[in-house]
């Protein structure tokens, strides 16, 4: 976030670096080329990176550049040197990390380069003639307010993705309860077989497909003396509800093991 702070300010390479020991250690940067890319090590041979890191304070320095210096070729410094001169100020602040993975804290610092003719709008409250009294306090307080910005809008995103995800998880329950009614709505309660109001439906649309060409077979199943079953004084009506749950059961079983019985109906 500060390294997208400072190059929506106008900062150009933002970058970080660490320090171990006499090495800098580049880990992450904005706008260089591959070969500055992650892991790049130097020497810490540049007394401004020095001072960032060891005083543990916020730098500006307009002509970083003018000093006789000599950078590697390594130092991403060498090539914004090299390929756009007008970039001769710089940036740091330092900063402090503390890894999961390492038991003690790392030291670094946040650098970035600009062309000191765009100082005015690169720092809010410069003055007219380009003169910079409190570095540290505009600096920071800038890139603060870019940064707050930034992680508003973060917040705002991460708000309407909890929103969405609730709403697909409520959507999904409506589904799930809508089929659930829908099934009950449409089977028969004591064989678990589709009802008349589901035939009468389906018989509509296969109706409809024979008038195009297609064909179907309709077997009707009755079962005679039932009614016998049903009120005798050996079992009654418990007894007749188990003899047709026992009847579904052996046409649903066909229904799933033949691919040509398209569904099974209680019609009474």
């Amino acid at each position: 976030l500060v390294l997208q702070a400072l190059q929506a300010r106008g900062y150009e390479f933002p970058r970080v670096y660490r320090k171990k020991e006499d090495i800098c250690i580049l880990i992450r940067s904005l706008g260089l080329p591959d070969e500055y890319g992650h892991g790049t090590s130097f020497s810490m041979n540049h007394p401004i990176l020095e001072r960032v890191i060891n005083d543990e304070a916020v730098y500006a320095n307009s002509d970083v550049f003018s000093s006789s210096t000599e950078l590697e070729s390594t130092d991403p410094l060498y090539h914004i040197r090299q390929m756009q001169p007008t970039l001769t100020g710089l940036i740091g602040i330092p900063y402090i990390g503390h890894p999961v993975h390492r038991e003690r804290e790392v030291k670094g610092t946040i650098v970035a380069n600009y062309d000191p003719n765009k100082l005015s709008t690169l720092i809010k409250g410069v003055s007219p003639s380009g003169e910079v009294q409190v570095h540290e306090g505009l600096i920071l307080s800038d890139i603060g307010e870019i940064i707050g910005e930034k992680v508003a809008n973060i917040v705002d995103l991460e708000f309407l993705a909890r929103q969405n995800e609730q709403l697909r998880k409520t959507t999904e329950a409506l589904e799930q309860s809508n089929k659930h009614l829908t099934d009950q709505a449409y089977t028969d309660e004591l064989t678990g077989m589709s009802n008349r109001r589901r035939f009468g439906i389906d018989l509509a649309e296969h109706m409809t497909s024979i008038a195009r060409g297609f064909n179907y077979n309709l077997l009707i199943y009755d079962c005679d003396g039932f009614k016998g079953v049903n009120d005798s004084q050996n079992g009654g009506h418990p007894r007749g509800d188990q003899f047709l749950r026992d009847k579904a059961e052996l046409l649903l079983k066909l229904q799933r093991q033949d691919t040509r019985v398209i569904k099974t109906y209680r019609l009474c």
